[in-house]
């Protein structure tokens, strides 16, 4: 079974900002057109390399389907269904290094001719910067 690796997002240094309410979240990264055309299934894979946080925030890191055409390239169309979501939730400076993975294509859903990945960050009990470094890779299997 051939396949082949996308590193989605390399090793990135994020952060949650300080302005960010108690449980209110923020997208931190997103990355569309990923092209799944040639695959059946798949692998989010997820690796928090250093954290620097307080008060327990969590980061969740989602794939959903990229509906994109060049006849309408000025417009989103994403797919309001997860293919797959992988949320670390109390996350303190000992939680790093995290590695995780969850397969695409649970329950219905095709996998598409490209992926959307977003990862979000919620601030914990109360709003601090929040540094996060991670990275997030995509295996593909025909």
């Amino acid at each position: 079974m051939a396949g082949q690796v996308v590193r989605v997002i390399p090793r990135t240094t994020l952060k949650i900002s300080s302005s960010v309410g108690q449980g209110q979240t923020q997208i931190l990264a997103s990355v569309g057109r990923i092209d799944t055309s040639q695959y059946k299934e798949g692998t989010l894979m997820v690796r928090l390399h250093s954290l620097s946080v307080t008060n327990s925030p969590a980061v969740t890191v989602t794939v959903k389907s990229d509906g994109y055409t060049a006849e309408d390239p000025g417009q989103d169309f994403i797919e309001s269904t997860e293919l797959a979501s992988i949320t670390k939730t109390g996350l303190t400076d000992a939680t790093a290094p995290y590695f995780e993975t969850k397969d695409l294509l649970a329950g219905t859903q095709a996998l598409g001719g490209m992926a959307y990945v977003e990862v979000e960050g919620t601030q914990a009990s109360s709003a601090a910067e929040q540094t996060i470094e991670l990275s997030v890779d995509i295996a593909l299997k025909e």
